[in-house]
């Protein structure tokens, strides 16, 4: 396997023009650099420096090597920097499309104490994904992992509220019962482990079959078309600037209690990097409980 370390070495013997000009440039000393090259031009059986005692150049071989070992080189620097960037620096994190920038967006002060040095990455996704086989630092999910061997923390607990701007109440009405919903424009939420954008739950049991003119798997895109009058939303009560727009609709007769957990790897868990993460989710857990309205544990 080709040495890259003495190929630099050599790249800059060949830069430097002398020995003791590329071991200044290196910070190595000379006889450092002359065994290494020494041992290089052993492994590859060619010689790559000829060097009198006042003058070097490089050999036809040596010439080869840097013109294909340069491009070797630059690649594998280029892999270095991107595994520091993202072992070190970037916290990897999975989240349903239902979750909105609302809620996350309070939380993520890149200024933050809790996130010195510590960038951000989150990928939406509908998916069921796994920290592990999925590569996710942290994995944002309505329901439990399956896998007991992940550590998990129940994060967010909320209710599944109907909502609609005043605008829309003044001009379409106000619905007395569930059975009313049949003359309203409704608007649903498709995502993992929520309520059926179809059968919203009664509180006393069972539900009621809807016909949404709007669905979408973004709590955002839900938000927005709720703010804007479109129809009633069955939403989850998390707290956000858009929801201070709200009415709330048959709170007595309509609703479900959802939860959102966290998942990360045992080994994360129990690492630096995870001791870290579990800082930044109690962090966010007292954020959400001086916001008010969804429940935290």
């Amino acid at each position: 396997m080709l040495d890259l370390d003495a190929v630099v070495m050599i790249m800059a013997i060949a830069r430097d023009g002398s020995l003791a000009h590329a071991s200044r440039t290196l910070g190595l000393p000379r006889t450092t650099l002359t065994r290494r090259v020494a041992l290089l031009e052993e492994a590859l059986g060619v010689r790559l420096v000829e060097r009198s005692q006042r003058h070097l150049r490089l050999t036809e071989a040596g010439r080869l090597l840097i013109e294909q070992g340069a491009p070797l080189v630059d690649a594998a620097r280029q892999v270095e920097a991107t595994l520091q960037a993202s072992t070190h620096f970037r916290l990897r994190t999975a989240v349903p499309p239902g979750v909105g920038m609302d809620l996350l967006e309070p939380l993520l002060k890149p200024d933050d104490e809790a996130l010195a040095g510590l960038g951000l990455e989150i990928i939406y996704t509908d998916r069921d994904m796994h920290p592990i086989r999925d590569d996710f630092d942290l994995v944002v999910g309505l329901v439990p992992p399956t896998d007991g061997t992940l550590y998990c923390r129940s994060f967010l607990r909320f209710s599944w509220r109907c909502y609609a701007a005043p605008a829309y109440l003044a001009a379409r009405g106000t619905p007395t019962r569930a059975a009313d919903l049949a003359a309203h424009s409704c608007i649903a939420l498709r995502i993992p482990g929520g309520v059926s954008p179809f059968f919203w739950p009664f509180r006393a049991g069972r539900g009621l079959r809807v016909s949404p003119w709007f669905v979408s798997n973004s709590m955002h895109a839900a938000l927005q078309m709720v703010v804007a009058g479109r129809g009633i939303g069955l939403l989850p009560d998390i707290p956000s600037t858009a929801t201070s727009e709200f009415v709330p609709v048959l709170q007595d007769e309509i609703g479900a209690e959802g939860e959102f957990f966290l998942s990360m790897g045992q080994r994360l868990n129990d690492s630096k990097r995870g001791r870290r993460i579990r800082v930044l989710i109690e962090k966010a857990l007292r954020h959400l409980r001086q916001a008010g309205g969804a429940r935290t544990r």
